[in-house]
């Protein structure tokens, strides 16, 4: 794991990951999945953001 993830530029706990989904979901497995990353700012009418967090 550790070379395919030097090659990669990840972590080897990345790599783990990808290839338990490979193997449960094949390809499809690998793909974005919903709720990935992080979650839009609301903007306000006068263009500004909000402040929540």
């Amino acid at each position: 794991m550790p070379l395919v993830a030097a090659r990669a530029g990840c972590d080897a706990k990345t790599v783990r990951r990808g290839l338990h989904r490979l193997n449960e979901q094949g390809l499809y497995g690998l793909g974005d999945r919903p709720g990935c990353g992080r979650k839009r700012r609301i903007t306000r009418p006068n263009g500004r953001e909000s402040s929540h967090r």
